[in-house]
């Protein structure tokens, strides 16, 4: 008190008749020159903003468990069936070197398509916690728009034709053929764009 000419301070304290309860206390000296003359001191019942605190820190615990399990969760399932996907994507790769008929061909490269496509999303799955942590990182490569395009149109072709709907691409020009991007994102923005 002398150095600094008040206290303040929390402590848990005891009442007269035995319950406990957190305190915040303010203390000065009357005079900082006399300290013998005594002191003039708040006492403050803290006890509700305590348990408030210790709620919130319980919160906090009981959302990062979550989190932690949500994560564990995405990370099982997502390899749980990015195993067999990984089969399908290799017997397919074996079926399209087996000099297959053109239309057999062409249902192979759909299932090639679809089902790496498929693969990125299991993937992504992945992503999504990582960007509930902030640490999503976008590639950043060389691509061809009009490929990604068509691989797109490939993947939602068979739904469009079972609704009797048509689908147009057009690229307006200007647009280099040549991109710097995240090909994959973008895939993933115009099939779902496609969907709605």
């Amino acid at each position: 008190l002398r150095e600094r000419g008040s206290f303040r301070g929390e402590s848990e304290m005891v009442r007269k008749d035995g319950t406990r309860f957190w305190c915040r206390m303010m203390v000065q000296p009357i005079s900082r020159t006399a300290m013998d003359r005594g002191y003039a001191a708040i006492f403050e019942d803290i006890s509700l903003e305590r348990e408030a605190m210790a709620e919130i820190e319980r919160a906090r615990t009981l959302a990062e468990d979550a989190a932690s399990v949500k994560a564990s969760f995405l990370a099982n399932m997502s390899h749980e069936i990015r195993t067999p996907m990984n089969a399908i994507i290799g017997m397919t790769h074996l079926a399209l070197k087996a000099d297959p008929s053109p239309k057999t061909l062409d249902y192979l490269q759909k299932i090639d398509r679809s089902s790496k496509h498929l693969l990125s999303i299991i993937n992504d799955i992945l992503d999504f916690s990582k960007v509930e942590a902030g640490k999503m990182v976008l590639e950043n490569s060389n691509f061809d728009l009009a490929g990604v395009i068509d691989n797109v149109v490939n993947l939602v072709a068979p739904e469009i034709s079972a609704k009797g709907l048509k689908l147009n691409v057009d690229i307006a020009e200007g647009i280099p053929a040549r991109l710097i991007g995240d090909p994959l994102r973008i895939s993933q923005i115009l099939v779902n764009y496609l969907n709605n």
